[in-house]
């Protein structure tokens, strides 16, 4: 578990150095009233995320997140105008990376410095970027990634993913079940 705690305060810390990491043990990795306790405290706080590493417990750190989401702001503005910056494809970019044969540090590595690059000119990540990670890499150009969300989503293939066909298939076999439990019949 300290391993996952450490990855956690140093990757906050590298994005804040300033951060404030507040840490809690429940001592019991069943008892969610346990974990939900410890998230709303740190909450109280001022806590932005709760990480949990709790197994059941932490599903309670969950609960907690749920019960205050409803008291979260969102600036709907900044959010859509910061949607297309390339930034939450980062994972994507780099698994193309992985699947390239790049261990995943290092393609978490390259596309952090790439991001962090990107921040610093205050642009978005753009096609030449994917280059550079190439070269970067060692790799063949060209580097396939999507550098969209919506491309994120398209490029989606795996059972339970977030591609629109696979999201209609999810929702054709739930309204199945739930329609066989209406006449009380099983499938």
């Amino acid at each position: 578990m300290s391993i996952f705690i450490a990855g956690y305060r140093a990757g906050a810390k590298r994005c804040n150095k300033n951060i404030n990491v507040l840490i809690d043990f429940s001592q019991d990795f069943g008892d969610q009233a346990k974990c939900k306790e410890l998230a709303l405290n740190q909450i109280a706080k001022g806590s932005k995320v709760i990480f949990q590493v709790a197994g059941g417990c932490g599903l309670g750190a969950l609960d907690a997140f749920g019960s205050a989401l409803g008291y979260v702001n969102y600036n709907h503005d900044v959010m859509t105008a910061h949607a297309g910056d390339g930034y939450t494809v980062a994972t994507d970019i780099a698994d193309s990376l992985i699947v390239r044969g790049i261990t995943a540090r290092r393609a978490h590595e390259l596309v952090g410095g790439l991001v962090t690059t990107a921040e610093r000119a205050g642009r978005p990540l753009e096609a030449s970027d994917l280059d550079k990670l190439a070269d970067g890499a060692n790799l063949a150009r060209p580097l396939i990634a999507p550098l969209d969300a919506r491309a994120s989503v398209e490029a989606k293939r795996t059972i339970g993913s977030t591609h629109p066909d696979a999201v209609a298939r999810a929702i054709s076999e739930l309204e199945t079940v739930l329609a066989a439990r209406e006449r009380n019949t099983t499938i």
